[in-house]
């Protein structure tokens, strides 16, 4: 019937039908036109109903999708999601609205078993089809392309890590290293690095910037005014200017020279060349290469400081003091600041506070009776070695007691005699 017309578009997904005025027709003739059309799928009954019913009336004039196709959906390819996983940051929020740009995620850390990220695997296409019928394809996802390392280990969706160390995410690879090596600076660019494997910084840490690592960390440059935090030891091939911060190792620390830096290790300090208004930490002190100079700062080491030389000409006050039990310092402090809180408590109540205030007390008493102890063993083990000449404003130290030289001194061990409670001076042999 010329009055119905059926036109298919939109590459095949959509038929209308236009209605012109003429005479008076029903459902059937619409449904006649669109088999002519071959219009088949994804008609809209609801709308051929109410289509027909108009067709009634000779004087209507209209234009409807009777049909739409469906298309084909294809499926989506595999992936990988997680926490960790996603560019560098410009910064990570400070909770107070702001942005701490040091902070960029430039290095993941990540600790063995730690989820490194879940695969997501591909869907399966949805074919389509026209208004006509015609079959529409559906390409099937494909497999994610980033293929698990040595340094991870599949658990059902799951990558987790074998090792201790940092996320490495390439096209190709999803891996855990437990060596980072970064060349440049640690500096704006790429933010503090954080790694719980060993780190090798081939340049500096810059002003205000940290590194951690939970390995040995090497720094072929130097460290200027930033911070360093190793569960290993800690080697700068530079010097380290201090300005605040702090370079901490559960091992070593060995640079070449240290200005006005914060040097605190459980193992050994080994500078080579010169160190200027600095404080270091650490089991044993050592300053015997090049000039193996100290001038001003302090030395606390728990069993020997080895220099070439102590203080300087102008009578730059500088301590070399051995038997040192920091840490455990810092602890008793803890322990009296709790015991102070329980006594506190047990004068508000009664019974139970007043015993837990008792035991508190004798608990501090007791720690403080071992490490009187402790020092007095370090103290009677202890040794400090001038190789070549101690100056006037040195102070050397053995736990509480301390000797000051009032003159220059040549090369000199000291030690510290249990039976007279004093500091004595031996002239070293072999000295340098």
């Amino acid at each position: 019937m010329s009055r119905l017309r059926i036109k298919i578009g939109d590459g095949g997904m959509q038929a209308e039908v236009l209605v012109a005025k003429g005479p008076a027709a029903g459902v059937g003739d619409l449904r006649a036109a669109m088999t002519a059309a071959r219009v088949v799928s994804g008609v809209d009954e609801d709308e051929v109903a109410c289509i027909g019913e108009r067709l009634a009336d000779e004087s209507a004039e209209l234009t409807a999708v009777i049909a739409r196709g469906r298309p084909a959906v294809d499926g989506e390819d595999g992936r990988l999601e997680g926490e960790l996983l996603g560019p560098k940051l410009a910064g990570t929020p400070t909770g107070h609205g702001g942005l701490n740009y040091r902070e960029r995620r430039a290095l993941r850390p990540v600790s063995e078993g730690d989820v490194v990220a879940e695969v997501v695997p591909p869907t399966n296409g949805q074919p389509g089809e026209d208004v006509t019928g015609r079959a529409l394809p559906a390409k099937d996802g494909v497999p994610c392309s980033q293929q698990p390392g040595e340094g991870v280990r599949a658990a059902g969706s799951q990558l987790l890590a074998r090792l201790d160390g940092a996320l490495l995410l390439t096209e190709r690879v999803v891996d855990v290293t437990p060596l980072v090596v970064h060349a440049g600076d640690v500096d704006y660019d790429c933010g503090n690095l954080h790694t719980k494997g060993a780190l090798l910084l081939q340049g500096d840490i810059c002003s205000g910037f940290l590194a951690t690592s939970g390995g040995d960390m090497e720094v072929t440059g130097a460290i200027e005014c930033g911070g360093a935090t190793s569960s290993g030891s800690v080697f700068v091939a530079g010097g380290i200017l201090g300005d605040g911060q702090t370079v901490r190792a559960e091992g070593d620390i060995t640079c070449h020279h240290a200005t006005s830096a914060r040097l605190v290790c459980r193992q050994s300090i080994h500078v080579s060349e010169l160190a200027t208004q600095s404080h270091m930490q650490a089991g044993a002190i050592a300053l015997t290469g090049g000039k193996g100079a100290v001038r001003g700062g302090d030395l606390r080491a728990r069993e020997s400081i080895d220099v070439k030389q102590a203080g300087a000409e102008a009578g730059t006050e500088t301590t070399l003091a051995v038997a040192e039990l920091l840490d455990e310092r810092v602890e008793l402090a803890r322990r009296s600041v709790q015991s102070a809180r329980t006594a506190r408590a047990s004068q508000r109540g009664a019974g139970k506070d007043a015993r837990d205030a008792v035991r508190a007390g004798d608990a501090e008493r007791r720690e403080r009776l071992r490490l009187r102890e402790r020092e007095l063993e370090l103290m009677e083990t202890a040794e400090i070695r001038i190789h070549e000449v101690c100056h006037p404003g040195v102070v050397i130290m053995f736990g509480s007691k301390e000797f000051r030289p009032v003159e220059r001194l040549g090369p000199s061990t000291f030690r510290y005699n249990a039976e007279t409670k004093k500091i004595v001076r031996v002239e070293l042999r072999g000295a340098r």
